[in-house]
């Protein structure tokens, strides 16, 4: 949706029909999955310039075909060999750069707060990678540390031991667990309710948190498990009373105040 936004603000009238173009996307990916792809199909972040350049559908063919002859042929690990991981990793960075660009420029200027907003939980999800590798890579040290004295004695270092209240970020290890889980869904959440505020929509911003609040008993967002340093999701029924609440009251109060805006009108 990203992408055709990016088009329509191009003026690339070619991707207009947002439809067709998305059963497309869907058949492929059912298709790839058929022979066991797990990657979906989609329309890229690229297409705008290739599209200005004079692109069309033979471009995404011969990218097929050449894929395939590289993995037919396992001719993949010499392209890692000879491509090293930063330059592809420069290209991931340059996404994201664009993208988060495209944000500000195709969204009405009194909507930056709530683009903002929404990065915090992908943020939340960073971090939250970043302690998890530091966890396991001091739990891999304290084993070998353990092997060399010849301890035998089990011992680890893992998040599951850490009191979920310990200020040690300087912020408490649950706090960011659970803005980290299902966080693209809750960025849209967040920066739908913050862009419906903004705008006095303030009814439709109740809806949203009453979406955030049925997601949140369910555990499709905000709810996780610790198991050693996994992090699994938790999917039950209730789960996450905090959020639950906190989204409703939040739900309530935007209601309210849709009551009042529209006493005043």
């Amino acid at each position: 949706m990203s992408n055709f936004n990016k088009f329509n603000f191009c003026n690339l009238k070619f991707f207009i029909d947002t439809r067709s173009s998305l059963l497309v996307n869907g058949a492929g990916t059912i298709l790839g999955s058929f022979f066991g792809s797990p990657f979906p199909t989609t329309i890229y972040i690229g297409h705008p310039g290739w599209k200005a350049l004079g692109a069309r559908t033979g471009y995404s063919v011969l990218n097929g075909i050449f894929m395939t002859i590289l993995c037919l042929f396992g001719l993949m690990s010499v392209v890692q060999a000879l491509v090293p991981i930063e330059a592809g990793m420069a290209i991931i960075l340059w996404i994201g750069i664009i993208i988060g660009a495209q944000c500000f420029e195709t969204s009405p200027m009194r909507h930056a707060p709530a683009i903002i907003l929404g990065l915090f939980p992908a943020l939340a999800g960073w971090g939250m990678l970043l302690v998890q590798s530091v966890f396991n890579f001091a739990n891999g040290e304290l084993g070998k540390v353990l092997a060399k004295e010849n301890i035998t004695t089990a011992y680890s270092i893992t998040m599951e031991n850490v009191p979920p209240d310990l200020e040690f970020l300087p912020y408490s290890l649950s706090g960011i667990l659970a803005l980290s889980q299902g966080f693209l869904l809750v960025s849209m959440i967040w920066a739908s309710i913050c862009a419906f505020i903004i705008d006095r929509n303030f009814r439709t911003a109740s809806y949203w948190c009453l979406t955030g609040s049925i997601l949140s008993s369910v555990g499709i967002i905000h709810a996780y498990k610790l198991a050693g340093n996994a992090i699994l999701n938790e999917y039950s029924f209730p789960t996450n009373v905090p959020f639950i609440i906190a989204y409703l009251l939040l739900a309530i109060l935007l209601f309210g105040a849709s009551l009042v805006k529209q006493n005043e009108n």
